[in-house]
């Protein structure tokens, strides 16, 4: 029920509010467009900052592309355990695992 209430208010307050703020007054000029700058240059700034807002988001991408592949080339097996698996650490390699079989890097 209050939701109603409220809903009711909001409408007729959008409905009843004076618009006179829309209204041009002799005191209340419009903004003007500010000299020397036209639309076109404004949207050549603003196409000139999406682009290097694509640039900047592809160096990062590329970035962490290399940190992933970097991180992966480290995690890749560094030897076959005597029991068959495979370990990934330089530290105690196949320590729990019946020892070293084949070192592989």
């Amino acid at each position: 029920m209050n939701a109603i209430r409220i809903l009711a208010s909001v409408i007729f307050l959008a409905f009843a509010w004076p618009a006179h703020s829309q209204v041009d007054e002799p005191g209340n000029a419009p903004a003007a467009p500010s000299r020397g700058t036209s639309v076109g240059t404004d949207m050549k700034n603003g196409a000139r900052g999406i682009g290097h807002g694509i640039r900047d988001g592809a160096r990062q991408l590329k970035a962490g592309i290399k940190d992933g592949a970097h991180q992966f080339r480290r995690s890749v097996a560094v030897a076959r355990c005597n029991n068959g698996e495979y370990s990934y650490t330089h530290h105690k390699t196949c320590n729990h695992n019946g020892g070293v079989r084949e070192r592989l890097r």
